[in-house]
């Protein structure tokens, strides 16, 4: 039953013993076999989701955020996982802005009672913010942030986090003498 609820079956007990070690130590057969074979179909199922990420991340541009991903994450989020808001880490406003109205045009997120998504950016004034704010039974909460999100904040309701991997940081080029945001 635990395996089914994705148990790792590499952990250690105190004594440093498997379940696989202890099913053997205990003569329980069947057991033993079927965390084998568990063992056998997790180590394939890694091999495949590598291979597959390795085969997506060859054929898409780096330096942009795959939106259409994105919102299938969202929905994907939404739909299995218990309550509780959602922070999606962006790289600039440019993104949050792409990506709100990617949702906002999507039947399954353009319902407003179901759903609350908000943006969270310096260029937004603090009292202006609404991401601290509780969102009210039955809706869920999704901000679209930069790394601001990171240090500079905390919104004790979030339980679901998606790192896009990017965000922008300032560049000085003293040749131009221009300071840049570069992704």
């Amino acid at each position: 039953m635990l395996l089914s609820f994705s148990a790792d079956c590499h952990l250690k007990a105190t004594n440093g013993l498997t379940a696989l070690d202890l099913a053997e130590r205990e003569n329980h057969g069947e057991v033993s076999e079927l965390i084998k074979e568990h063992m056998g179909s997790a180590s394939a199922d890694a091999k495949n989701g590598q291979m597959l990420l390795d085969k997506y991340l060859a054929g898409v541009k780096s330096e942009l955020i795959d939106v259409v991903l994105l919102e299938r994450l969202l929905k994907n989020i939404c739909r299995e996982q218990e309550d509780g808001a959602i922070l999606v880490f962006l790289p600039g406003w440019e993104e949050i802005s792409r990506v709100r109205d990617r949702l906002l045009q999507s039947q399954f997120f353009s319902n407003a009672p179901t759903f609350n998504i908000l943006p969270l950016h310096s260029m937004i004034p603090s009292d202006e913010q609404k991401v601290f704010q509780r969102s009210l039974a039955g809706c869920r909460k999704i901000i679209l942030s930069t790394n601001i999100a990171e240090t500079a904040v905390t919104i004790d309701d979030v339980v679901y986090v998606i790192d896009c991997g990017r965000m922008k940081e300032k560049s000085y080029n003293p040749y131009k003498d221009v300071s840049t945001l570069e992704s």
